[in-house]
């Protein structure tokens, strides 16, 4: 997921990228069984042989004849012939080639008979010799490490098995054998006719990957427009034949009309940075079938998305907010989409209940209307469980996928060669950086040149590799300001651009140097790429050669060689070679966001894993043009992946509503995915990772496809209900499954589901018709903690499983005290080469006691849980979180950076979406917008202030005054000490004032609006703003602000989209002081914890007259209060609905007296012990004008203590 990703390791042609973002497919499968010749050799043998593959040193056909063509003189090569465009062709006929074959066939056969004697028996299965020169053979290890020493072996290296490649990931998936299905027709026919939204960065229908032979547009179709606002403008024919084809049927940009541009409007191509991820994400799904690799050059991997034959049609955002959102999802449906995915999204996002989110709203608008939805779940998930990356993740709606591995990679090398070179020198890892320029591969002499000299660059380095140090700086620079120490390689780049204003003088450079990681200096060379357009305002050439980098001891060896050995070649290749690691395969990457939802009943999430590490799909260039393909990774590749499943399941089962789809995807995944080696629970694979073939043809639908139990306590059951639905092919018999509880690894059976012996039967004739049936979930004897599992239902030749989950909680406790003494500053090195330098921690002063002894006092019971050098690293996870009704985040004299620490901010914020409550403390939180960083993979402390805690600040550091007035809650005011005492911290002299949070951008206070919340702005937001309170004040300005869904005279609608209460004092609690009339801290604390745990079950009546009449019309009102926990009223307040202030009495009773006609709503806000605030209202219409109006009890309507304003 992440239209805002983070990059890695990036490298290319053009730029090679990997990203951790929110596949495209070759697939080959191994044979089933060894081929006689193999079985024959093992048992001549004997035991323990496997395949290996033994090189030869000699180079093979292929690549000795393509050698004696490039240095043979240019009049002895055939002509290129140019009216066909056609590169000559190596001829493996010619009699120079066959001689070399023969050359071959006489070495391999001298390395047989040298074989005889250390592997007695063992006979070759392959001989090899046009593209690889070797043989295959079966060898035990002793023989292996023998054969290696032979004379002419260059390497020996055990057999791996054949996995299947998107190259990998559709292999991974069983999308073949689904191809092979004759519903489905082939691999190019897969998802034909089904059309497939993408909402993200663009698509560029021109890309190889979307060609359109074979396809036909449904009638209307396509269709290509620019929408900003309202206004829906329709691009001429000539662009939409440039965004669009027969494949591609709909590409449609939108733009916020806020910071439109209308001389420079976006358009629907996949362009910018990070544009390609619109298009790698396309591709994953639906790219058609064809062949590539990764880099700009010609690849002959097998590549296809999932759905090849599907349609794609494309929503872009370009500064997207909210409504740009919304309005995608229209288009989408109004488009015909029958998938829609969604492969983006923020924490940004997370500032109220998941279900109520206007986005989550329009997608289960989607699916009720037919459509399937898909989104991946987050990149968070280094940060623990409840990291899910946005609303439309966390509900039942969407299909919401993880990111599981493939074990495939690609690796780039750098080859040396020169006589007697020590072999630990020929290959070196090494990242590339092409600039724009199209290569495949370079070889020639060594040019060593420290590249601060254009001049010698110009006499030397032509036709030559350049080799130069990254270390030492050049004595000038071109450029008009100097670069820090870290960057002077940079300077040498510059250079070699220079030198190649008149032409390519400097066709490649490799930078060498002793340390350092390859892939981080590729990122580096990535922002120099990235910074090409500002370059060339001042410089008169921007033409950099392709550039490599390589690093470590080898490195410098080689460059040492170098200096004496002119004969000494290298060789960059652009097509990288695969690395597969069985272990990895189905392992959940770290980054892959997990669940479970935070909402109290929410569903089971992710709903199912799928490949999203290193897949292989389209690439475009900065400006949309193609540019082969590339890598990916992240939950952002997984979801497409179930996007084009979801589109085959679609085309075979046209009629099937999205229910039934996202069940069909989910019980018949395969329960692999691993976490460390072992079975990885269902809150971060979800049901298991995608199994297509099955999907296709699960026999049975199950509803729900994946049972919540909850959070419960011990001892008790429930009922739970489940619909089945027959889908079998041919359901002309009875069929009966076998019902069974599958619990998860290390877990007993039979414990929550008690299904010895249980099955059921489906009769002939019933096909298509759902049948219920109740099982019962027991929790008795269940200890606290996690409990999983999968109800299996096996038939003859059906299985599918539904996954279930249980939470066991014990007894809580009331206090959680977050004792964060972390501080961030500046100045540790950068993980990148010449970047800015990271965050550096110090700890401030332990100020735990004070609140330790106040919540002792208070008689609150507690633990602390303390982030500092030597204690935790970061925040605790959710299930620590939801052990505790109360949740403090002290920050003492610190400014709290749990976004930047292990674990991030997210299980907090997920917490107060789950309905949690929390006090945050501390004068020293960053409250600027520019603060908002890491929002996908951590959020921000800004939001625990700004959002859920409803503070803007308008003073910050203010000297604190003699007290704090209360507002609400309190009911006499604080003081705050200067000096420290046994009694109280002495960092109460300084405090941060403001208001509630009233605008997204307040220009008076210097606050601007974080661009990361774009997301969830202003249609959020703005919702909760209203729900923003002051508790406390000084001098009229907010000291304590709240967040709660409590509905108030002033905003009489109750805020169910409001899970969470909240309290942010921009003070430090630990420095209130104990002072005549004042509230002690441990007083504050209890009040809090009570505000915090009181049920919110109180129901509120409001009696009196429909009409009153008469010349001094007078009404009698009555409030009742009920309440099943004991919930008491302590302050009424009374709205007359006609204008007049509003008045306070002591009991629920008022008389009223009108003075005009008309029809008012009388409202009544009652106040409880616990601090909230409930409103009942009721009609009344006036007949005749009055003169006055009394409350009846003139006596008691005054404020108590302040308490309910």
């Amino acid at each position: 997921m992440g239209c805002r990703s983070q990059e890695t390791t990036m490298r290319g042609p053009k730029v090679w990228r990997s990203w951790i973002v929110l596949g495209v497919c070759m697939w080959s499968l191994a044979p089933t069984a060894p081929p006689p010749r193999m079985a024959a050799a093992e048992t001549a043998a004997g035991a323990g042989r496997v395949r290996h593959i033994v090189q030869l040193v000699d180079p093979p056909v292929a690549e000795h004849v393509a050698a004696a063509h490039h240095d043979a003189p240019a009049s002895t090569l055939p002509p290129f012939d140019a009216a066909h465009a056609v590169r000559p062709r190596v001829d493996l006929g010619s009699p120079s080639a066959t001689a070399y074959r023969a050359f071959l066939a006489r070495r391999q056969a001298e390395l047989e008979a040298r074989l005889a004697s250390v592997a007695p028996g063992a006979r070759a299965q392959y001989h090899y010799g046009v593209a690889f020169n070797g043989i295959a053979v079966p060898l035990s290890p002793a023989e292996a490490e023998a054969a290696a020493a032979l004379p002419g072996v260059k390497a020996v290296t055990p057999e791996d098995e054949v996995v299947p490649l998107m190259d990998t990931s559709v292999g991974q998936v069983h999308a073949p054998a689904a191809w092979a299905d004759p519903r489905v027709g082939g691999r190019a026919n897969a998802g034909r006719g089904v059309r497939i939204a993408i909402i993200d960065s663009g698509i560029s229908a021109s890309h190889p990957f979307f060609a359109d032979a074979g396809f036909q547009a449904p009638p209307g179709f396509p269709r290509a427009s620019l929408t900003v606002g309202d206004d829906v403008m329709p691009y001429g024919a000539a662009d939409v034949a440039r965004y669009t084809n027969n494949k591609v049927i709909v590409a449609r940009a939108y733009a916020n009309p806020e910071v439109y541009d209308a001389a420079n409007p976006p358009t629907p191509l996949a362009d910018g940075f990070g544009g390609f991820h619109g298009a790698h994400v396309a591709g994953t799904a639906a790219g058609i079938v064809t062949q590539g690799a990764p880099g700009g050059g010609a690849g002959t991997l097998p590549l296809s998305g999932v759905a090849p034959g599907a349609y794609v049609m494309a929503y872009k955002f370009t500064n997207a907010y909210t409504p740009e959102i919304l309005r995608m999802i229209d288009d989408a449906v109004a488009d015909g989409a029958d998938v829609i995915n969604n492969s983006w999204g923020t924490s940004a996002m997370n500032v109220m209940a998941p279900d109520r989110h206007p986005v989550a709203q329009a997608f289960q608008a989607a699916t009720a209307a037919g459509v399937v939805v898909v989104a991946a779940a987050g990149n968070a998930g280094s940060n623990g469980e409840a990291t899910l990356g946005g609303p439309h993740q966390m509900i039942d709606e969407v299909i919401t996928v993880a990111n599981v591995q493939t074990g495939r990679s690609f690796a780039y090398y750098l080859y040396a060669s020169d006589t007697d070179l020590p072999a630990e020198l020929e290959k070196h890892p090494a990242v590339y950086q092409g600039f724009g320029k199209a290569w495949d591969v370079i070889e020639a002499p060594v040019f060593k040149n420290d590249l601060c000299n254009p001049l010698s660059l110009a006499l030397g380095a032509r036709g030559k590799v350049v080799l130069a140090p990254i270390e030492g700086a050049c004595t000038t620079s071109v450029l008009p300001i100097p670069l820090p120490e870290q960057l002077a390689w940079v300077n040498k780049l510059i250079n070699a651009a220079l030198a190649n204003a008149a032409g390519d003088i400097v066709g490649s450079v490799v930078f060498y140097s002793p340390t350092g990681s390859p892939q981080l200096y590729g990122q580096a060379l990535q922002l120099v790429e990235m910074l090409k357009p500002l370059l060339q305002q001042f410089l008169p050439s921007t033409n950099f050669p392709v550039t490599a980098v390589i690093t470590g001891d080898a490195a410098v060896q080689l460059a040492t060689w170098a200096d004496t050995h002119r004969t000494l070649k290298l060789r960059l290749e652009n097509t990288p070679a695969t690395v597969s690691d069985p272990a990895l395969v189905d392992a959940v990457h770290p980054t892959s966001s997990q669940g479970p939802a935070p909402q109290a009943g929410g569903p089971l999430k992710p709903d199912l894993s799928a490949p999203g590490t290193d897949i292989l799909s389209t690439n475009v260039a900065a400006d949309g043009t193609p540019n082969g393909y590339t890598t990916a990774t992240g939950t952002s590749m997984a979801s497409p992946h179930v996007a084009g499943a979801a589109a085959v399941v679609r085309q075979v089962w046209p009629a099937w509503p999205p229910a039934d789809v996202k069940a069909a995807l989910m019980i018949t995944a395969d329960p692999v995915a691993t976490v460390g080696g072992v079975e990885a629970p269902l809150s971060v694979q979800g049901s298991g990772r995608l199994d297509l073939a099955r999907a296709i043809d699960p026999g049975l639908i199950v509803l729900p496809p994946a049972i919540n139990l909850g959070r419960r306590g011990a001892g008790g059951r429930t009922v739970v209900r489940l619909r089945l639905k027959d889908v079998r092919r041919t359901p002309d018999a009875d069929v009966t499954y076998t019902v069974r509880d599958e619990p998860q690894a290390g877990q007993a059976p039979n414990q929550v589901f008690r299904l010895t012996g249980t099955s059921v039967t489906l009769v002939a004739g019933q096909a298509g018709r759902y049948s219920d049936i109740n099982t019962t979930a027991f929790f008795d004897g269940l200890a606290p903690g996690v409990h999983e599992g999968r109800i299996v239902f096996e038939s003859a030749s059906h299985t599918v499983r539904v996954p279930y989950r249980v939470e066991i909680v014990g007894d809580k406790k009331d206090v959680l005290l977050l004792d964060v003494r972390r501080t961030a500053g500046t100045g540790a090195p950068s993980p990148i080469p010449g970047l800015p330098g990271g965050a550096a921690f110090t700890d401030g002063p332990d100020y735990a006691p004070y609140w330790t002894q106040a919540l002792e006092a208070a008689g609150l019971s507690h633990d602390v849980w303390t982030v500092a050098e030597g204690a935790q690293a970061g925040t605790p996870p959710l299930s620590v979180l939801q052990q505790y009704d109360l949740v403090v985040v002290a920050a003492g004299d610190g400014n709290a950076p749990l976004d930047q620490t292990a674990g991030g901010m997210t299980a907090l914020q997920m917490y107060l979406l789950g309905g949690g409550r929390m006090l945050v403390s501390g004068p020293n939180y960053p409250h600027a917008a520019g603060n908002a960083l890491g929002i996908q993979g951590s959020g921000a402390m800004y939001f625990l202030s700004r959002y859920f805690g409803g503070f803007e600040r308008t003073r910050d550091d203010a000297p604190a005054p003699a007290a704090l007035t209360p507002v609400r809650l309190f009911d006499r005011p604080v003081a705050l000490a200067a000096t420290a005492s046994p009694d109280a911290a002495g960092n109460g002299g300084k405090l941060d004032l403001g208001r509630p949070l009233a605008a997204l951008r307040t220009a008076a206070a210097g606050q601007q609006l974080a661009p990361d919340i774009g997301l969830a702005a202003p249609m959020v937001v703005d919702r909760v703003m209203p729900y923003m309170r002051t508790y406390l004040e000084a001098g009229g300005e907010a000291a304590m602000t709240g967040v709660t869904p409590d509905a108030t005279l002033e905003q009489p609608a109750r805020a169910d989209f409001i899970p969470w209460r909240a309290l942010f004092a921009g003070f430090a609690v630990e420095a209130i002081t104990p002072a005549e009339g004042h509230l002690a801290r441990a007083d504050l604390l209890k009040r809090v914890h009570r505000w915090a745990i009181e049920p919110d079950d109180l129901v509120l009546d409001l009696s009196g007259p429909a009409r009153i009449e008469g010349d001094e019309p007078t009404g009698d009102f009555s409030a009742g209060a009920t309440s099943t926990s004991g919930t008491r009223v302590v302050a009424w307040r009374w709205d007359a609905g006609d204008g007049r202030p509003f008045f306070a009495t002591a009991e629920p009773v008022v008389r009223l007296t009108y003075t005009r006609s008309g029809s008012f709503v009388v409202r009544v806000e009652a106040t409880t012990a616990g601090g909230h605030t409930w409103v009942a209202e009721h009609a009344v219409v006036v007949a005749a004008p009055g003169r006055i109006y009394l409350p009846l009890a003139a006596a008691r309507h005054a404020v108590v203590g302040g308490v309910g304003r």
